[in-house]
């Protein structure tokens, strides 16, 4: 028993030596690796958190000014839907205005002048919204800023319909000369029917689409 016992621990002081030695081993060898990798990685984790660093001071630097902006063209389009006495719809206006601007893949800044414009001629929110989309249409269709063709449509329920005519939207001359805004509304109606729709479809339109989705996401950012 005594011998066994002995022999017992002894092989057990072995086997643990190995295993003490075995360890520290491979201890020395993944510290090794870790330097090596720190090396490795390091400079570019360095580099990346830089980076990073970077880009979200530039995010808060120009999602506050875009914040700032958004509220102020918030602000404006509110005050005149409560001058035309419209107050109660403001929220649906904006409801309606930032769905179109990604359906049509033009900015919520743009579509707010052109529809505040119109609806001063109108004085009817509804109304203002048909013609808006018209003019999406016509303005991808002519190649003419959306600015110019809202302004356009606004003189054009004020009782000159000359503006339409120098548009290039093939309006006839007859229907121009006879005030005709009804006639002159189906002629364009007709003619760039689904033209903001097929823009917005296209490669180009996408982009737009994404950028306004990454300006939204400054706006929210900022605020």
């Amino acid at each position: 028993m005594a011998i066994g016992g002995k022999t017992l621990t002894v092989y057990l002081a072995a086997d643990v030596s190995k295993l003490r030695s075995g360890l520290n081993s491979a201890d020395r060898s993944l510290s090794g690796f870790g330097d090596k990798l720190n090396r490795m990685v390091g400079p570019a984790l360095i580099g990346a958190a830089a980076a990073a660093g970077t880009f979200a001071v530039a995010m808060a630097v120009d999602g506050v000014q875009a914040a700032i902006q958004e509220e102020a063209e918030l602000a404006k389009l509110s005050t005149t839907l409560d001058n035309l006495g419209f107050g109660a719809q403001t929220e649906a206006v904006n409801g309606f205005i930032d769905e179109l601007q990604y359906s049509a893949g033009v900015a919520d800044s743009t579509l707010r002048p052109a529809f505040s414009r119109l609806l001063t001629s109108t004085n009817d929110v509804t109304q203002s919204q048909k013609l808006l989309q018209l003019a999406l249409d016509v303005s991808a269709g002519t190649g003419k800023s959306l600015e110019t063709v809202t302004n356009a449509l606004g003189k054009a329920y004020d009782g000159n319909l000359g503006a339409l005519g120098k548009l290039g939207a093939g309006i006839d001359a007859s229907t121009i000369k006879s005030k005709d805004l009804n006639g002159a509304l189906d002629q364009l109606s007709t003619t760039f029917s689904g033209q903001a729709a097929t823009a917005a479809g296209t490669l180009q339109g996408q982009m737009k689409i994404l950028g306004i989705a990454f300006d939204e996401l400054k706006e929210s950012f900022g605020t």
